[in-house]
């Protein structure tokens, strides 16, 4: 049995439409992640970095094979790459911040979802940079360039920054950073503002909570640095399969 998500556990803003707001727990459902469907199929790439990308929130594109899409996934990781080619996925191999293999990536789909994140223990702060921000946003030109007509972007709601002693709202200010924060939430923030001012492209924001599922050490590893966090400090949870439903009709 898992933790009911959090109360605006996914949000999702139309460049176009600063009006349209998605959460699962209720509000308007304009299938936010999800491409328009031109005949009967599209084809999706699903873009992750060297690190989680394919993990965590990655899982949360998996339905689009489900419809009958076909998916094109980026992965570094060996096993995670075999794992989605199991599934029926054609697999680019490579890293998020090669130009070549974005290119690649890209080329002739109507959509990308872009789950990468490099955030963990440990990340160089350079590379949390170069992942989260200047990848994502190379990623959306190029994909623009290609010829998709829809970008998805995972951010974090960490975006937001410091609690305001109620739920956040998609309009709120983002003031990332704050104690234990690091450079994750500002290189998020910063991506959301570039990939948004692209023209020629509709781009899309979903802001997660810590992501979580079946099978992830995530929760495990949370335990090591939740240690320095408060008492009364609260962890919001979404679970993967709640970050799935949000792209679904």
């Amino acid at each position: 049995m898992r933790p009911a998500s959090p109360r605006v556990p996914v949000l999702s803003r139309d460049r176009r439409s600063p009006d349209r707001q998605v959460s699962p727990g209720g509000g308007p459902r304009r299938t936010p992640w999800c491409p328009d469907r031109h005949g009967e199929e599209s084809e999706h790439a699903h873009s992750g970095d060297g690190r989680d990308g394919t993990g965590g929130a990655g899982p949360a594109a998996a339905p689009a094979g489900a419809r009958g899409d076909r998916v094109r996934v980026l992965a570094r990781d060996e096993a995670r790459a075999a794992a989605w080619a199991g599934r029926g996925a054609e697999v680019v191999r490579g890293d998020l911040r090669d130009t070549d293999v974005l290119t690649k990536a890209v080329d002739g789909v109507d959509a990308v979802l872009n789950v990468a994140a490099a955030f963990k223990g440990g990340s160089d702060p350079r590379e949390i940079t170069e992942v989260n921000r200047d990848a994502a946003v190379r990623l959306g030109r190029l994909a623009r360039d290609s010829g998709a007509h829809r970008f998805v972007q995972v951010s974090t709601n960490l975006v937001y920054g410091a609690g305001r002693d109620r739920p956040h709202e998609e309009d709120d200010d983002c003031v990332p950073g704050g104690p234990l924060r690091g450079p994750y939430p500002a290189s998020k923030a910063e991506a959301e503002r570039e990939l948004l001012a692209l023209d020629g492209l509709d781009v899309r924001i979903g802001r997660l909570a810590f992501v979580y599922g079946d099978g992830d050490p995530y929760l495990t590893d949370a335990l090591r640095w939740t240690r320095h966090r408060p008492a009364a400090g609260r962890l919001q949870l979404v679970h993967v399969a709640d970050a799935a439903c949000a792209r679904s009709p």
